[in-house]
């Protein structure tokens, strides 16, 4: 499988990506649908990098996360940003080098920032350090999953059986990769 384009983010006023799609408001009249025709959406059809059609731009900004813009299938009227006040989630923001990697968002870097917005405010964020859980991490891609899940759980500290979002308060039902299927 192709790895996926990330979602872009600008935090604290910086560009950057992030391992995680918040899903879009297709209720909003602000999100148009671009028809297959259009040039502007031609690069996404069939792009085996990026099977959801569209990369969105987010924002962090005074506590609040927006949808700024979309690219692809999808379009935002009007200049302003929407208030994300739908998403309720866990931003994974990768940061440093690169250790390793399959082919969806599933790669680790040396550090995560993981930013906790529930109905759109950031409430929490934290920086995991995965350099030290690392060390040893197996690099075929047999059992990646089960691998990968071993390798969280060793870097957040928390016991096979606990969530990946545990290290906040314990609300998930999921585990880590089931976010992006």
């Amino acid at each position: 499988m192709t790895a996926q384009w990330n979602e872009n983010l600008i935090l604290n006023g910086k560009k950057t990506s992030m391992a995680f799609c918040p899903p879009l408001p297709f209720s909003d009249s602000k999100v148009i649908i671009i028809e297959d025709d259009d040039p502007e959406v031609r690069g996404f059809l069939g792009c085996s990098a990026c099977f959801r059609e569209y990369i969105g731009t987010w924002e962090t900004k005074d506590k609040k996360f927006y949808l700024s813009s979309l690219e692809g299938r999808y379009k935002l009227s009007g200049n302003s940003p929407i208030f994300a006040d739908w998403v309720t989630a866990i931003l994974i923001v990768p940061q440093g080098e690169m250790l390793g990697h399959d082919m969806m968002f599933n790669s680790v870097f040396e550090q995560d920032l993981h930013i906790r917005i529930e109905k759109g405010i950031v409430t929490k964020s934290k920086t995991i350090d995965n350099r030290d859980a690392f060390d040893g991490f197996p690099s075929d891609n047999r059992d990646f999953e089960d691998r990968m899940q071993s390798f969280l759980d060793k870097a957040m500290g928390i016991a096979p059986e606990e969530t990946f979002q545990k290290t906040f308060e314990g609300k998930a039902t999921k585990k880590w990769w089931q976010f992006w299927k």
